[in-house]
């Protein structure tokens, strides 16, 4: 199983529990009272400190039983919850040992996918990479947004191939003359804004800007709201009206694609 199909499943067993971005940050022992009728969680002292969890899935689907290990940390018990619910969803009946090893060990075997499986839970692609950007790349602020380790976000930055912090400190250029997009930096926004056209994000602040417009790949037709049919600009992926996604959202990077875009290509980038 590639990560992508990996991706697709842990997003629809999330969705059919409701789970969406503004569920964030999860905890995971409140995801998995959800099969509280099938699935029993207990904390105990393990002898081991590197054995994280146990789950013993059973084959009848009468009850199954997680053990988590209480000598952990609440961030680590968090990811290892997770972890062993991703077992439960994807892989057969029998026992899984999980131990902390196998987090920085990995094939692609079913510790990869349950590794793999809890980062995107915990820690979704679009948002931890919304969340990198925001906090710039500090380990510390993810970690106690995201109710994970350390550990675990150092792994999720490699994983997604992101800057490290001290590059992506770099590329944040300061300004005090407006208002800004407090997620992505986008320096357009007017006093009438309610979105962001950017990421849709509604916080703004001052601090770091970027002029996006001068480097968006953006087709030559027109831009409006699907929704509030208002016009918008040729690099809006939002309307700064409603909020909704614009005609030419799937046509546009990601917003935060192009911020590491930046980096390859510093001379399209205008810095106000």
């Amino acid at each position: 199983m590639g990560k992508d199909k990996l991706y697709e499943i842990i997003n629809d067993k999330l969705l059919s529990l409701n789970i969406t971005e503004d569920s964030y940050p999860l905890d995971s022992f409140k995801v998995a009272e959800a099969y509280k009728d099938k699935l029993k969680i207990e904390l105990q002292p393990f002898p081991n400190p590197l054995l994280g969890g146990l789950l013993y899935k059973d084959p009848d689907n009468v009850m199954s039983f997680m053990a988590i290990n209480s000598l952990k940390s609440r961030k680590s018990q968090n990811f290892d919850v997770m972890h062993e619910l991703c077992h439960y969803w994807l892989h057969d009946a029998g026992e899984h040992l999980c131990y902390d090893s196998n987090f920085i060990f990995q094939n692609k075997g079913i510790e990869w996918q349950a590794n793999e499986g809890a980062a995107q839970a915990l820690m979704p692609e679009k948002l931890f990479k919304q969340m990198y950007i925001y906090f710039s790349g500090d380990t510390n602020k993810l970690s106690d947004h995201f109710i994970v380790s350390k550990t675990a976000v150092e792994y999720r930055i490699k994983n997604l191939n992101l800057f490290p912090p001290s590059k992506l400190r770099g590329l944040l250029y300061k300004s005090k003359k407006a208002h800004h997009c407090l997620v992505c930096g986008n320096l357009e926004i007017e006093h009438v804004d309610n979105y962001c056209k950017i990421c849709g994000n509604d916080m703004f602040s001052f601090g770091t800007s970027y002029k996006w417009s001068v480097y968006s790949d953006v087709p030559a037709d027109e831009n409006r709201c699907p929704e509030c049919k208002k016009y918008l600009d040729r690099n809006a992926r939002y309307c700064r009206h409603c909020g909704s996604a614009s005609m030419l959202f799937n046509f546009l990077r990601p917003w935060y694609e192009d911020i590491m875009f930046i980096e390859k290509h510093p001379n399209v980038l205008k810095c106000l």
